[in-house]
Order: C-alpha cells, then structure tokens, then sequence
C-alpha cells in the first residue's frame, strides 16, 4: 500500500512538473515573441527600399520597339530614337524629325485652348513611347497634369507633370515638356516620366532629431574672387524643413527613389539638404546661391 501512495505521490508530482513546464515554456515563447519582431525599423518594413532602376536593355528594347510604332503610325521615316539610357523615354526630337510632325489635323493656327486639346490628343496616343513603354502599371492621362502653359509670338510651351504618387515628383523627374509651333509642328519633346512604384507612404525620421543633427553643420564653397569660405549652422532658426517629396537620384548608372524631406539651411547665403525620411540619411546637398 505504502508503493502505491509513493508511486501515486510520483506520478502527481511528474504531472505537475510537466504542466508547469509547459505553462513557464508558454510563458518565454510569449516573452521571446514580444521581443523579437522589431518591425518598425525601415530594415525590416521596407526591405526593396530605395526603389532602384537599372539600365535594362529589355526596357531599351521595348521602347525602341514602342518608338518604331510611332514612327510608322505618322509616316515618318525610319529614325532612331534619342532615349535616357536608365528610363529609355525620349530626351529630344532627334533633328531628322524637326517640323516633321504635326499634332494638328486641321492645319490652320491654333488658339491656345485648341492647342492644349490637340497637345492632350497627342499625348493619349503616345503615351507608351513618351513614358518608355512601361510593362507594369502603364501610365495614363490620369496620371498627368498640365503645370504650366506658355504663349510666345511663334510658338505654344507646355509642361505637364506626373502626379502618380503621394508625394511630387523633384529633382527634375516627373515632367513632359512639348513645344509646338503655332499651327501644331512639334518642335521640342522631352520626357522625364518614370514608372509608376512602390514607396513608403509616411516618414520614419523625427523631424526635431532631423533638426538638432543639422545644427552646427559647416558647410564649404567658393567666393566670388576665389577664396574658400566656409559656413557653420548656428541654431535651428536657420533650418525650414520643407514637406515631404519623392526624390529621384541617379549615380553611377542607377536611378534610385527616395522618400525625402528638403531642408532648407543657412541664412543669406542657404543651401538644400535632402534627407532620406525612411533612414534619416543624407541623400544630397544643394547649393542655393552663385559664387
């Protein structure tokens, strides 16, 4: 009887280990659970970020084979295209084409209403060559919007800008720019269009530590007779942290995309920093004044 309450005693007792390890295991996986994701650091929200384009002789093909279309469609001659080498949109009318297309049926002068509705038909039609012939999502009209519209003597200056995302377009991306004669010679083209991507939709950096790490920041440029000067950030009274943009910027045969905040720093003679807001890391520096 005695081995039996002994034995029944030891089997309780084995039970009860054997829960309370399962519970104090329950406990640390919790525990190691809690502490592990560290999910709000850009590394690991974001890990495609920046968003890189490459020079790609598949998208040069596609484009080049987009630009023969064109060709045909207005019976022109055989002409090769004049591209940006990473975004394969085209940089200029190549000089064979100059006066050779015309964006007008009627042929008579264009009023400057007239002349935005004909500049808005060309651009629905050519959409593919003008934006590289994207394979993803491809542009449309909706993604395009008319940002200044100037009338000379002899010609009509349009420039429209992309407004595919959340943020505007800078550093010179983002915009089409079409000159046309009078009665609808197309005279100039240049495209900086970019394919429509992915980018973080809010920032990670804190705006007062983006503050306080400027201040003291020494910045070095040229006087106009040529002695080296150099300038020291004094306070954040001289830093305006400017809203929010998408910042394309190519180096070294990339194109790379970044969510970034301009600042504005200095005072009289001021320069641009733009400051990634996912990493907090500088991307680049502008000088805002000649010397």
């Amino acid at each position: 009887m005695g081995h039996f309450i002994r034995f029944a005693l030891l089997s309780s007792s084995l039970v009860l280990g054997l829960v309370l390890g399962l519970v104090l295991g329950l406990a640390l996986a919790a525990c190691a659970i809690a502490r592990v994701p560290d999910v709000n650091t850009p590394q690991a929200n974001r890990p495609n970020y920046p968003v890189v384009i490459e020079q790609s002789p598949t998208r040069q093909q596609r484009a080049e084979n987009a630009w023969g279309l064109f060709l045909t469609e207005n019976r022109l001659p055989r002409t090769a295209p004049d591209l940006d080498p990473i975004l394969a949109v085209p940089r200029s009318i190549p000089p064979a084409l100059a006066q050779k297309i015309n964006i007008n049926p009627k042929g008579d002068a264009l009023s400057p209403e007239a002349a935005k509705e004909a500049l808005r038909q060309f651009i629905e039609r050519s959409l593919r060559v003008l934006a590289g012939n994207q394979q993803d999502r491809e542009l449309t009209l909706k993604d395009i919007s008319l940002a200044s519209f100037s009338n000379d003597a002899t010609f009509y200056r349009a420039t429209y800008h992309q407004t595919s995302f959340l943020y505007p377009l800078t550093n010179g991306y983002g915009d089409l720019i079409i000159t046309i004669s009078k009665t609808g010679d197309l005279l100039q083209l240049t495209s900086r269009l970019v394919p429509i991507m992915d980018l973080p939709s809010s920032p990670s950096v804190d705006i007062a530590k983006l503050t306080a790490a400027l201040v003291g920041r020494e910045f070095k440029y040229t006087a106009i007779d040529g002695r080296e000067l150099q300038y020291r950030v004094a306070n954040a009274q001289e830093i305006i942290v400017r809203d929010l943009v998408i910042y394309p910027r190519e180096q070294d045969g990339r194109l790379s995309f970044y969510l970034a905040y301009p600042v504005d720093v200095g005072r009289g003679t001021t320069w641009t920093v733009v400051i990634d807001a996912v990493t907090g890391q500088e991307i680049d520096v502008k000088q805002n004044f000649n010397t």
